[in-house]
C-alpha cells in the first residue's frame, strides 16, 4: 500500500506506513522485505526532490541485501539503478554513471536483460543532464527497444519521455511534438498522471519553440492540473515558471511577473 498511497498524493502517510513496516521486517530479520520497503520509500523521496533521503533509504536496502548473502546479489542491480537516479538529480554525474555501470555488471552476471535496459535508461538520463544529447539518445533508444520487445509498454514509454527531452535539446521540435502527443495517450491509459504531466510540459516546450504559444499555454495548464492532483507543489511551481516565460513572450509582462513571483515563493519555501 505504500506506493499506492504515495500515488494518491499522501506522501507523509506513505512514509509513516513504510517506516512502521520496515521496523517490523527488521525485527523479524526479513531482509528482502525490509529492502523492498526501503526501495519504495526511496522512490517516494526521489519524487519529492528529497534525493539525500532517498540515498539513505537505498543504503539501508543495500545492507539488507548483503545480509542475504549470495541470494541477495541479484537484487543489488536495481538498488544501484535507483541510487544512480538520485545521484543524477543531485548533479553527481560521475558517481551516477559508476552506479549504473555497477548495476550493468551485476545484471549481466545474472542475465537480467530488462534490468540492463533500465541501467542504460538511467545512463541516458545522466548523459542528457550532462549535455551529451546524442550519446544519451543512443542509450535511450537501445533501452526502449529492449523494453518494447519484452512487452513492457510502461518502461518503453518512460524511455520515450526522456527521448523527448533529448529531441527538444537537439532542436527536433516536430519529432518531439509528435512523440509527446502519442505518449500522453499511453500514460493516460496506464493511469500514470505524473508522467502524463511531464509529457504535457514537454509538448508545451515543443509548441512554444514552433511559435504556437496559445496551444503551449493550454498544454502547460493541463500539466499544472495533473501536478496539482498528484500533490507535487514543486512541479506546479516549475510549470508556472514556464507559463510565466510564455506570457512574457506573448507581451503580457505584468501577468508573467505575478506568476514568476508566486513560483519563486513556493520554490524558496520548500
Amino acid at each position: 500500500s505504500i506506493w499506492a498511497t504515495a500515488n494518491l498524493g499522501d506522501y507523509s502517510a506513505a512514509v509513516k506506513d513504510g517506516e512502521w513496516a520496515g521496523s517490523v521486517f527488521a525485527e523479524a530479520v526479513e531482509w528482502r522485505y525490509l529492502a523492498t520497503v526501503e526501495n519504495n520509500l526511496a522512490a517516494i523521496h526521489n519524487r519529492s526532490w528529497e534525493y539525500e533521503k532517498a540515498l539513505e533509504r537505498l543504503e539501508v536496502a543495500h545492507r539488507a541485501y548483503l545480509k542475504m548473502g549470495d541470494a541477495g546479489e541479484p537484487f543489488l542491480a536495481n538498488n544501484y539503478i535507483n541510487r544512480a537516479l538520485a545521484l543524477c538529480y543531485l548533479a553527481r554525474f560521475a558517481a551516477s554513471l559508476q552506479a549504473s555501470q555497477t548495476a550493468l555488471e551485476i545484471a549481466t552476471r545474472h542475465a537480467q536483460t530488462l534490468v540492463i535496459a533500465r541501467a542504460r535508461h538511467n545512463m541516458g538520463m545522466t548523459y542528457f543532464l550532462m549535455g551529451e544529447y546524442n550519446r544519451a539518445l543512443d542509450l535511450l533508444l537501445e533501452a526502449r527497444q529492449t523494453h518494447a520487445q519484452a512487452g513492457q509498454p510502461n518502461e518503453a514509454a518512460l524511455c520515450d519521455l526522456t527521448i523527448t527531452d533529448c529531441l527538444l535539446q537537439l532542436g527536433r521540435r516536430h519529432d518531439a511534438l509528435e512523440k509527446c502527443r502519442s505518449l500522453r495517450l499511453v500514460f493516460k491509459e496506464m493511469g500514470m498522471r505524473l508522467e502524463a504531466a511531464e509529457t504535457a510540459r514537454n509538448q508545451a516546450v515543443a509548441l512554444a519553440g514552433l511559435g504556437q504559444y496559445a496551444d503551449a499555454i493550454h498544454a502547460l495548464h493541463e500539466a499544472r492540473e495533473l501536478f496539482e492532483t498528484a500533490v507535487l507543489p514543486h512541479m506546479v511551481a516549475r510549470t508556472d515558471l514556464e507559463l510565466a516565460a510564455l506570457h512574457l513572450r506573448n507581451g503580457q509582462a505584468g501577468l508573467s511577473l505575478e506568476i514568476a513571483r508566486n513560483s519563486l515563493a513556493v520554490l524558496t519555501g520548500l
